[in-house]
């Protein structure tokens, strides 16, 4: 299945715009300001119900608007000939999305639908952009969204878990407070109040080793693939990357910690505080990686992502993800959205991933300013490209 049609309406520069799409490679092509990384933006809000771009989603919508819609048409092709793709498109399935500052509504065949689970056994994408720089150099949170809305791919049932895991976490935050706040009181029962924080203790402990479990297997099925990629594309590079997960786990006695979290009044374990450092050939990348290898780095990542969340035989992440769902559905659409974002390549290292990614045989859409006779330009010309003009 591939994505045949796209339609926006009052996002961000876009009243309403109509796009068509073959199956294999795609190319947007338009000049600064024309509304290209938009239109990734609309596909990958469609998988994730979120922008990779700002976490307000009412900033997408068009000024002086009250709200956006987005609706992506699929179909199955029907012809081998490329240059018919367009012309014939038997709808699969349509999904759509309507959102305002009050209310999201969305629509897969005209049904609304409220499992998430629903969406990702439909459509699903992985975005490359400016931003993944801040995986690498970027603060912790950024490599921990990355990390949970990989796991949430494969096992939708992950952002339950996650949503319990907060709901202690603010739970156990609001107690914390209270107990700093009453603990001047001359009626403050320090014993009966230990015992909830005790409680509470536990069933975040509890949710946080789970979340860690998931986040450690994934990454290590992640590092694996992402070897296997440098041995089959670079092998005479001797190029190597590691990921090494970093949970903040309860390491002290809870009186030690009560006492300290007392002080500082919030919660000082559990998974909102891990994270994972990304090495390249031994060295970290955040540092000695120049902005190319960090690129090459982020697309392997990707790539590797693709690959594993597509595989049929990916008995690990079957065993990760069986304790939150029997049902991992690989099926229906998969987009792969780059904006833009190889351009620190050298030329060498660009045809290659080109490659590899024309291997994997999915849907590619690219973005490219006009004006500019770029190298992945240059590059998408040796392979079949329905090119789109803004």
């Amino acid at each position: 299945m591939w994505l045949s049609k796209l339609q926006i309406g009052n996002l961000r520069c876009f009243g309403e715009i109509q796009l068509n799409f073959a199956p294999g490679i795609n190319l947007i092509e338009g000049a600064n300001g024309s509304g290209k990384t938009s239109i990734l933006e609309a596909l990958h809000y469609l998988c994730y119900l979120r922008s990779f771009r700002t976490y307000y989603t009412r900033e997408l919508i068009q000024l002086t608007q009250h709200g956006f819609f987005i609706k992506a048409s699929f179909a199955h092709p029907t012809t081998s000939v490329p240059e018919l793709y367009l012309l014939q498109q038997p709808t699969k399935h349509q999904l759509q999305v309507g959102f305002t500052p009050q209310k999201r509504v969305l629509k897969i065949d005209q049904t609304e639908i409220k499992n998430y689970s629903e969406l990702l056994s439909t459509y699903r994408a992985i975005s490359f952009v400016e931003d993944d720089l801040g995986l690498i150099k970027g603060q912790p949170l950024i490599r921990r969204t990355f990390l949970d809305q990989y796991i949430a791919l494969y096992t939708p049932e992950y952002l339950k878990l996650s949503a319990e895991y907060k709901k202690i976490l603010a739970n156990r935050n609001s107690l914390i407070n209270n107990l700093n706040f009453k603990s001047s009181s001359n009626n403050f029962n320090l014993e009966h109040s230990k015992h909830e924080y005790q409680l509470w203790t536990e069933q975040l402990e509890l949710k946080s080793a789970q979340i860690q479990a998931l986040r450690a297997q994934a990454l290590e099925q992640l590092q694996l693939q992402v070897n296997l990629l440098l041995i089959k594309y670079f092998s005479e590079t001797n190029l190597s990357i590691e990921l090494v997960y970093q949970p903040k786990i309860l390491n002290q006695s809870l009186e030690q910690l009560f006492a300290q979290e007392l002080r500082l009044r919030r919660t000082l374990f559990g998974a909102h505080l891990d994270d994972f450092i990304i090495n390249f050939c031994s060295l970290k990348s955040r540092i000695f990686a120049s902005r190319g290898q960090q690129k090459l780095i982020l697309t392997l990542l990707k790539l590797a992502q693709y690959l594993i969340l597509t595989k049929s035989n990916s008995t690990n992440l079957d065993q990760i993800s069986s304790s939150l769902s029997t049902n991992s559905n690989n099926s229906g659409l998969f987009l792969l959205l780059l904006d833009d974002f190889m351009t620190d390549l050298d030329e060498r290292w660009l045809r290659i991933l080109v490659q590899a990614l024309q291997d994997l045989n999915c849907q590619l859409i690219f973005t490219c300013p006009t004006q500019t006779q770029s190298a992945i330009k240059t590059i998408l010309q040796d392979y079949q490209t329905h090119k789109i003009m803004l």
